[in-house]
């Protein structure tokens, strides 16, 4: 049988057992406030990423505005609204013509 430990080894134990404990709260408090610090920074570069973002929205609404009311006011023309308003007669079959082109002028060319 084992005898059992001196009154000195159990002080010592217990020395270093709050020595030990001591030292985990230490490291544990440390980490804690680096993983604190490091939420307040993600925090902090999340909210200017979702400003940015929020900017860039309204910037391509805005585009997108302005993209709309250009088409409006400076409408393509079609190719019978052109031919129309120059008072030619196009033809798309092919006729002989002095250059050799398929597309020919009418009778008001």
């Amino acid at each position: 049988m084992r005898n059992p430990p001196s009154a000195e080894a159990v002080a010592r134990r217990r020395q270093q057992n709050r020595a030990s404990q001591l030292a985990f709260r230490e490291r544990s408090k440390r980490e804690v406030d680096t993983l604190k610090q490091d939420l307040a920074d993600c925090t902090e570069e999340n909210q200017k990423m979702y400003m940015t973002m929020r900017g860039l929205l309204e910037r391509t609404e805005m585009l997108k505005c302005a993209i709309e009311e250009a088409l409006e006011t400076h409408k393509p023309r079609t190719y019978r609204s052109m031919s129309a308003k120059s008072g030619a007669d196009f033809e798309t079959s092919p006729q002989s013509s002095s250059d050799g082109n398929a597309l020919a002028y009418g009778s008001n060319g």
